[in-house]
């Protein structure tokens, strides 16, 4: 169970029977999303199931569901810090500024 994983190439088509595929609505992905990631991770937590009837099909796509709600939660969640990093940065230089002192004068 844990070892490589061969990522499957992006497929158009849906991986779930034909009989199963309203239970899977498309997902709802927000701006720069890709349904490409999404469908490789479709996929691959499809086949290690291997789902059979359509309540294993159900908890297979909440899998896939919340694991993608997962991995955005994780985006997003570094979004703030990597946009207000820079902004902290440049307040603490501002607390520990030399204001006050003398600047170096040039020895030429």
């Amino acid at each position: 169970m844990n070892g490589p994983v061969n990522l499957p190439q992006p497929q158009s088509v849906s991986v779930l029977p034909p009989r199963f595929e309203a239970l899977c609505p498309p997902p709802q992905l927000l701006p720069g999303e890709n349904i490409d990631n999404y469908q490789t991770l479709q996929a691959v937590i499809f086949r290690d199931p291997d789902p059979q009837s359509a309540i294993e099909w159900l908890l297979a796509i909440d899998v896939v569901e919340l694991s993608w709600e997962m991995q955005r939660h994780r985006v997003l969640r570094h979004r703030p810090l990597s946009t207000y990093r820079k902004k902290a940065g440049e307040m603490t230089l501002r607390r520990v500024d030399l204001a006050g002192i003398a600047p170096i004068r040039s020895l030429s």
